[in-house]
């Protein structure tokens, strides 16, 4: 096996003789070389012995092809997608010898790499001519010559032991430098698009609670598009006409009914909107029947739409759609009720989940495998228990104090009592929950057995005076859910990913990847806030929905409220 590595794109080349048959007997294959590009786009290539790992790894799974060089698509190639999980990090694209093989054939290929356990010819390194910096690669290459045989198990470059990455050569200065840059570069990225999005985010929030419902609308469809595009096999969808509208159409059916349910009570408080669209009114009114009428028509669709021979694989791809509704539509069904409680319980959760991710990475970075060597999680390599557990400390201090700045805005804490498209500010009077009171006031309201024994302390009487609002300890109960529970919706992601050989969703986003990868952890935080609000926190209620309510009664029962609303007021008089 020869290894090339050039200084701008560095480049794998690997030539392969084995004369040996496929079990199979559907092909046998002797000579054959395999290019893999990109394979230094992110820092972590630079240790020589994991690098050694992957190219070991590659080794089993090799793809050995003859005849003039041919492009293999990414994604949808299933070499790219056996090959990823042994380099352990993205491959832009495969460039490898032959020619455009049917789908039986790269399955029998396929088929013969797994069960390719060694490779005739030893790894030889040696540079490129026209790399500038000849030297900086030096010691890597040293490394990767180093490897006479492929190791037991084929798991992804991070697993490697300390043990192993100390016994290999460091780069020289000239490396470095290089691997700095590239660092560097990533990281700048990285900062620019988190802080764009960001800045996005607070533009739509300005902007009022309607749009920043459609933004969370708009993220759902990105979403699901990313996770159906996971299983997409183009082969067999070219015989299925119209397969991918009635995925979409199962997940507007979804969405139609878990939205309308929510909207429809605020409707009722828009006279604007109730004017400018009657139509629509009626629609969401009857939002069950027109829900079920929508499923049952799509139900008879998508049975009649079954074809002989791919019965198999329409089953599976509908059973993961439905899957996916589940994590993006039906986890997202309480999004609508946070917005309309306050922007406070959106905003706040949302920010802890991005405190939360950005903490991990950066202690992960500055204080990973020093304190606890122990792996974190399986699935994830990369994930450390310091970063998991450093992020839980930020997370909870970060909460504390930003939802007390959050208390100070009306903006934030009013509940809005109609739907409107027009940019206005909200003016109401604050709940106690966003008032300052002190921890003795409510602790005392808990626990009031406690007044007399904290009189008989000076330091907790001193203790009991500073000031709080009760949101802040709402804060800190959603900061623990976000730093040990949401995290394992990302561990989902991460295990989706796995299963399929990818590295993100999408490259929407340059250096995030795509939505799913940005917001996988922000589904089950949300569904938290909603049942920490239901359960702790009284749902406001305003006059103005108490009246929509009473509109829909009829003389009789009218009559009978106001009577009894007259004697209420009497007898508290």
């Amino acid at each position: 096996m020869e290894i090339s590595l050039s200084e701008v794109t560095a480049i794998f080349t690997l030539h392969v003789a084995r004369a040996a048959r496929d079990t199979n007997g559907e092909g046998a294959i002797s000579l054959g070389q395999v290019q893999v590009v990109n394979l230094a786009d992110t820092a972590r290539h630079a240790n020589p012995a994991r690098r050694n790992k992957a190219i070991d790894s590659l080794r089993e799974v090799v793809h050995c092809l003859s005849r003039p060089p041919t492009f293999v698509p990414y994604r949808n190639s299933g070499l790219t997608r056996l090959l990823q999980p042994a380099l352990a990090f993205g491959v832009v694209r495969l460039l490898g010898t032959g020619k455009d093989l049917e789908e039986a054939e790269t399955q029998a290929t396929l088929r013969f790499c797994r069960e390719a356990r060694q490779v005739l010819t030893v790894p030889q390194a040696h540079h490129i001519a026209a790399d500038s910096e000849e030297g900086a690669w030096g010691a890597a290459l040293a490394a990767l010559s180093s490897c006479d045989e492929a190791p037991d198990d084929t798991d992804l470059a991070d697993d490697l032991a300390s043990e192993q990455e100390s016994s290999k050569p460091a780069l020289n200065e000239g490396g470095e430098k290089l691997l700095s840059k590239v660092k560097m570069k990533k990281m700048t990225v990285r900062a620019v698009m988190g802080v764009s999005m960001m800045v996005t985010f607070g533009g739509i929030i300005y902007l009022g609670h309607v749009y920043l419902c459609m933004l969370v609308f708009l993220l759902q469809c990105f979403i699901f598009s990313e996770l159906v595009g996971v299983r997409k096999r183009q082969a067999a969808e070219r015989r299925l006409p119209l397969f991918r509208s009635i995925q979409w159409a199962w997940f507007f059916v979804a969405s139609f009914f878990t939205w309308s349910a929510s909207i429809c009570e605020f409707v009722e408080n828009s006279p604007r909107f109730v004017a400018s669209w009657p139509t629509a009114r009626l629609i969401l009114e009857k939002n069950m029947m027109v829900s079920f009428s929508l499923y049952t028509m799509l139900l008879m669709v998508s049975v009649l739409s079954l074809r002989k021979g791919l019965y198999k694989y329409q089953i599976t791809q509908y059973t993961w759609t439905v899957l996916t509704i589940c994590i993006v539509v039906f986890q997202t069904q309480a999004v609508f009720h946070l917005i309309y409680a306050g922007l406070f319980w959106f905003v706040l959760p949302s920010s802890l989940v991005i405190c939360n991710d950005i903490m991990a990475y950066y202690c992960g970075q500055v204080f990973g495998k020093k304190l606890i060597r122990r792996r974190f999680l399986e699935l994830s390599p990369n994930k450390t228990w310091e970063g998991f557990l450093g992020s839980a400390f930020f997370t909870m201090v970060f909460a504390f104090f930003f939802s007390r700045y959050l208390c100070n805005f009306k903006w934030m804490t009013c509940a809005p009592e109609e739907m409107t498209f027009s940019i206005h500010p909200l003016s109401c009077e604050p709940d106690p929950m966003y008032r300052p009171q002190s921890i003795a006031e409510i602790v005392f309201e808990v626990l009031p057995r406690l007044r007399a024994s904290l009189g008989k302390v000076p330091q907790l009487q001193a203790f009991g005076e500073l000031e709080i609002c009760r949101a802040q300890l709402h804060a800190l109960s959603l900061a623990f859910f976000a730093s040990f529970a949401a995290p394992f919706g990302g561990f989902l992601s991460s295990a989706i990913k796995r299963a399929y050989g990818i590295k993100d969703f999408n490259n929407l986003i340059p250096g995030h990847g795509g939505m799913m990868d940005r917001f996988d952890c922000q589904f089950v935080m949300f569904l938290c806030t909603f049942v920490h609000i239901r359960t702790f926190c009284t749902a406001p209620v305003s006059v103005e929905m108490i009246l929509a309510n009473a509109a829909r009664l009829s003389l009789a029962q009218k009559e009978t409220l106001i009577r009894r609303l007259q004697d209420q007021i009497a007898s508290a008089r």
